[in-house]
């Protein structure tokens, strides 16, 4: 599932990758900013976009050290991002739904 997503960003995204260098990371448990930060700090230096898929939720984080410690600093969203990511969410329902199609109803036990 993670390929497809990644094939979608590549495919749908045209404003993001002109402009920024981040790696996505998605994480579809977190809900607060302070979750999101803990993910980006957890995937070291750099910028970093996570996101919640199941929200619909993105943040951009920059992620640095300063003074020994190890800092993340919240960012807006790349131009475009939020319109990209909600055609994203479009395809990945699409593909849920899909996905769901293809299951074979199951036979119930009870006579």
């Amino acid at each position: 599932m993670k390929q497809v997503i990644f094939i979608c960003f590549v495919f749908v995204s045209t404003n993001v990758y002109a402009t920024v260098s981040a790696e996505i990371s998605f994480c579809n448990t977190c809900t607060s900013t302070a979750q999101f930060e803990s993910r980006a700090l957890y995937s070291g230096e750099g910028e970093h976009l996570i996101i919640n898929l199941e929200e619909g939720i993105a943040k951009h984080f920059r992620v640095k050290y300063e003074q020994s410690e190890l800092l993340a600093v919240s960012l807006s969203l790349p131009v475009g991002f939020e319109e990209d990511l909600l055609k994203i969410i479009e395809i990945k329902q699409a593909f849920d739904q899909r996905q769901g199609d293809d299951i074979p109803p199951q036979k119930s036990n009870q006579l």
